[in-house]
């Protein structure tokens, strides 16, 4: 397996279920990212190009986040920015000039989820003079892709004033590998997952499921995603098939190995 020192999660990067004993075919697999000590943090931060890096942090990983102990300043929403094109290029500008913060090497993939425009006047410190007019914005990239496989959790959130980006979070990875063969079938992931049982509660208490073939859809259409998962002190970015079921979730299992990365709880109690 490949792992990095990320020099270059409103995102929560969740545990793998782990299970030592599978081993993977490919030695390349999976791509991952590594915790990073105090001086790497500190490198990545001198290298962070902006004027607004007061509200910025680096976080564990070595990707750019924000801190949402400090205090906004009213300064920055200081004049108007009603061009949403404008908007838009002031972002990509942001995130390519701190590529090695922000993880994405081509501005040009990144696609807008949700863009929206807003007035702060801040206890009436600005005055709004039209309704058209806007000091803030926020805009949600989708996530990211590679290959043509989403990778989950990637989507990048990032907010903009007149005086430019001020928050982010979110990022993408750099580098994914992705196996091209030795792949455990889709069906052959669920057949692995029959028979485990598994807990949870609800308003009666506590519950128990036990994964049977009728848990899972006939003729699902067999959907691949990266998952981004703790490994101890790593962050490993995990191919797996996605299988929704009937159950309180969809289980993520790893398509080389068929082993259980993740449940998604899809009912909430």
């Amino acid at each position: 397996m490949r792992y990095f020192s990320a020099v270059f999660i409103f995102i929560v990067i969740v545990g793998c279920e782990k299970n030592d004993d599978f081993r993977f075919s490919d030695t390349s697999y999976p791509s991952g990212y590594c915790l990073i000590n105090e001086s790497q943090k500190q490198n990545l931060r001198e290298l962070f190009n902006d004027e607004n890096y007061y509200y910025m942090i680096v976080d564990s990983f070595g990707f750019l986040g924000y801190d949402q102990t400090i205090q906004l300043e009213p300064s920055l929403f200081t004049g108007i920015i009603n061009d949403q094109d404008s908007v838009l290029i002031m972002a990509k500008t942001f995130i390519a000039e701190n590529s090695e913060l922000t993880g994405v090497n081509d501005t040009s993939l990144l696609a807008v989820k949700k863009i929206s425009g807003f007035w702060s006047s801040y206890g009436s410190k600005y005055l709004q003079k039209s309704d058209i007019d806007r000091n803030r914005w926020f805009i949600r990239f989708k996530n990211q892709l590679v290959e043509g496989i989403e990778v989950e959790g990637s989507e990048i959130g990032i907010y903009v004033s007149p005086k430019g980006v001020y928050r982010m979070f979110g990022h993408w990875f750099p580098y994914v590998y992705v196996p091209q063969s030795d792949f455990i079938h889709y069906t052959k992931a669920q057949e692995m997952l029959i028979g485990s049982t598994f807990e949870y509660f609800d308003w009666g208490g506590h519950q128990t499921i036990t994964i049977t073939e009728d848990t899972f859809y006939p003729g699902e259409i067999p959907v691949k995603k990266i998952f981004p998962c703790r490994n101890g002190n790593c962050i490993e970015l995990r191919l797996c098939w996605v299988i929704p079921s009937k159950s309180v979730w969809n289980f993520y299992c790893d398509v080389l190995t068929g082993e259980l990365i993740f449940k998604e709880q899809i009912i909430v109690f």
